[in-house]
């Protein structure tokens, strides 16, 4: 069974729409300058959206182009939010937890059997009479709401283009992509010798040596990951390399679909025993890792690396000289 929206006006608010659009579901920017054309009071709403939209780095036609272009030019780009990916239904629920639902629901949401998939609770998402296992009441249509809002974010996540590091602004990465490419194809012999870098060649060939996790390294680090890492307690640093780790077992013993668990928003990760990680995870999330395939950093030779200062350092210094 498919997901059914009769009428996405009613099912999915203004409020809701502009948060996922926020969120850089570009179809949800464009529904909501759609709903904007009959709302006088979204119109100021609109603009701050495609502005913050557009620092972040999105490709938008200008505001005088957009409010000018005919509605079913809107309705065509619109419509994308509700193209459903089918891999979306092999999902597990608890891929359906996000920012969007309030912290009660995303607390039964990871109470469920990891085997649990999205097209198992379709039929009652339809129906409006979706129950959890651990909660028998009935949802209200505002959670209700949340969580098909939370579904077409699940979805864009799957149509969504997967990068392998975090295509955001807000981040000031350690290397450039043309640096990375030199180490990728030519090896720590050619990174060494593009940053000119050789009197430290030992300490970085130690360290760079191994290609897959050197890479990894380079490709996401950034100022702000470093923060993010030097802050967190090592207690909470563990619990992450953990979670991260029992999702990729997941993935081998086909508990979750090997062919989607990269492409998964990271709040996956939690279960029953580590909700408390929501805040940790979302702090990660806003600085745009947000997809497993991010996460990558948090295997045990690469956080080595992410929390080695010297390298970080050296790096960098030779980079602006």
């Amino acid at each position: 069974m498919k997901i059914i929206f009769k009428d996405l006006n009613k099912e999915i608010s203004d409020a809701l729409i502009w948060d996922l659009a926020r969120n850089f579901c570009l179809p949800a920017f464009y529904e909501f300058a759609l709903r904007a054309r009959n709302k006088s009071s979204a119109g100021t709403k609109l603009i701050k959206l495609h502005k913050y939209l557009v620092d972040n780095g999105y490709d938008l036609p200008s505001l005088a182009q957009i409010r000018v272009q005919p509605i079913k030019n809107l309705k065509i780009k619109a419509s994308e939010l509700t193209m459903i990916h089918p891999n979306v239904y092999d999902a597990p629920v608890r891929s359906l937890v996000s920012v969007f639902n309030s912290n009660k629901i995303n607390k039964f949401i990871v109470q469920e059997r990891v085997a649990l998939k999205v097209g198992h609770i379709v039929k009652d998402i339809n129906r409006n009479n979706l129950r959890f296992t651990n909660y028998e009441s009935q949802l209200t249509n505002r959670e209700m709401h949340a969580i098909k809002t939370s579904f077409l974010y699940l979805n864009w996540f799957l149509v969504n283009r997967t990068y392998k590091r975090p295509n955001v602004n807000i981040v000031r990465y350690l290397c450039s992509n043309d640096l990375l490419n030199v180490y990728l194809e030519s090896g720590i012999s050619g990174f060494i010798s593009k940053i000119d870098a050789k009197k430290n060649h030992h300490f970085l060939r130690l360290k760079l040596d191994n290609q897959e996790v050197g890479a990894n390294f380079l490709r996401l680090y950034s100022n702000e990951l470093g923060l993010f890492l030097n802050a967190l307690s090592n207690e909470k640093l563990s619990t992450l390399v953990r979670l991260f780790k029992l999702i990729k077992e997941l993935s081998s013993e086909g508990l979750i679909e090997s062919k989607i668990v990269e492409r998964l928003p990271i709040f996956t990760l939690l279960n029953k025993r580590n909700m408390t990680m929501f805040s940790v995870l979302q702090r990660l999330f806003n600085l745009g890792y947000n997809k497993i395939n991010h996460l990558k950093f948090l295997e045990k030779e690469c956080i080595d690396l992410m929390k080695n200062k010297k390298l970080i350092k050296l790096i960098k210094d030779n980079i602006t000289h």
